[in-house]
């Protein structure tokens, strides 16, 4: 639900739905998302927090269409079917899914069976996004994954027995200790098993993780700029002259099946976060103050559950943890930092039209020393990343905001 201060009768067309689901198997060593590993999985009062939340939050998105749901974590394969079906009726009980709508749920090999995977198809559950991460067994150990390599090509072969199309394996590169060679035995196993999508992510060493801290104590090398650079090279190249087209910087796919949830982030697009730690985006009425807010559940599985997880008449509004507002030029900033992301670019004139010229022209300005030194460039109304700004994607973000 908005909080209490930014509440607005501005509707967009559409909007997408992320559930996130916090339970792990084990805690990977190099994640900072919201997890938690509980054993048992309170899986009975988790729902009930879902669905109180959902129902405080309802009305401030009733009349928009429902375009994607994503179920995201943690592990929500950790949870069966039955417990998607419950809060899928409610759902539909208040929105209408469209026939092409796409449904996503992430899924750690370790916790997949076909009857799960065919549970999870009777709900219209249409896109799996499966973490393999890496195929080097030793790698997979270093990060903290609870599967091996062989159980990742074993689940693939189980979901293609279910008639599975829309699949996409995630893979995780330059992590400490992989070489070159490494990486192009990754991409080759990975291009066998035949996925419509790869998502193809350099690890981040985020700050109090265990990865983290034992890259501070040298226990374990940090990757160069360098290697990470090349490695984002032979990526590109190795799938692009393998039958994927790259939309995104991280994101390879087959024609017709790019990612729509993520798009909608890339684009700026509204969407509403149910669940602890899950965030939230909506534009509000045009103007200079406040062009739309951004929340986030609170990150703590207790306190969520106490909040939201027993039975509650009328249950109140979201404990926001942090709640942003978005001015004008920021979100601005960050149509066109986001739109830079996606091989397509930005479409200047549709910026301009929903913002204004001279933003736009302000922007530009601060792009021509990425423009001279061919990092960016400018195809009619379009502004993207050329192949080698990609590779520095960030540096050019900086000179946006300077």
């Amino acid at each position: 639900m908005l909080p209490e201060n930014c509440q607005s009768n501005f509707s967009a067309s559409g909007f997408s739905l992320y559930l996130h689901i916090p339970f792990c198997l084990s805690k990977c060593r190099y994640c900072a998302f919201y997890s938690t590993v509980a054993t048992p999985v309170p899986e009975d009062r988790y729902l009930r927090a879902l669905l109180n939340q959902f129902k405080s939050g309802v009305a401030d998105w009733h009349g928009r269409q429902l375009k994607t749901i994503y179920m995201g974590g943690g592990t929500p394969s950790l949870l069966p079917p039955s417990f998607y079906l419950k809060f899928f009726n409610c759902l539909s009980s208040h929105f209408d899914f469209p026939p092409d709508i796409e449904i996503s749920i992430e899924a750690n090999p370790a916790t997949l069976s076909e009857e799960k995977i065919r549970g999870y198809q009777s709900l219209g559950i249409n896109r799996f996004s499966l973490g393999a991460q890496t195929f080097a067994d030793w790698g997979l150990e270093l990060l903290g994954r609870h599967h091996s390599s062989a159980e990742v090509v074993d689940t693939v072969k189980m979901m293609k027995r279910c008639g599975v199309k829309n699949l996409s394996i995630d893979l995780i590169y330059a992590y400490p200790g992989q070489t070159l060679a490494g990486l192009r035995s990754d991409l080759e196993s990975v291009i066998c098993l035949e996925p419509a999508h790869i998502s193809a992510y350099c690890l981040a060493i985020e700050s109090g993780t265990p990865l983290a801290k034992a890259v501070q104590n040298k226990e374990l090398p940090r990757p160069s700029e360098d290697d990470q650079s090349r490695f984002m090279e032979e990526i590109a190249d190795f799938l692009g002259s393998s039958g994927y087209c790259q939309y995104e910087i991280s994101n390879f796919s087959r024609p017709g099946f790019q990612s729509r949830h993520n798009l909608a982030y890339w684009e700026l697009q509204d969407y509403w976060g149910l669940g602890a730690g899950a965030w939230s985006s909506r534009r509000l009425e045009k103007n200079k103050l406040c062009w739309g807010t951004r929340y986030m559940n609170e990150p703590d599985l207790g306190g969520y559950l106490r909040r939201f997880g027993d039975h509650v008449e009328n249950p109140g509004r979201a404990v926001s943890a942090e709640i942003d507002t978005i001015s004008y030029e920021t979100s601005f900033l960050e149509r066109m930092i986001m739109g830079l992301r996606l091989v397509g670019g930005v479409d200047l004139a549709a910026v301009a039209a929903e913002y204004d010229c001279n933003l736009v022209n302000h922007a530009l300005a601060r792009l021509d020393v990425a423009m001279s030194e061919g990092l960016v460039e400018r195809l009619d109304d379009h502004l993207r990343l050329t192949t080698r700004g990609r590779l520095l994607a960030d540096e050019v973000a900086l000179e946006m905001l300077d």
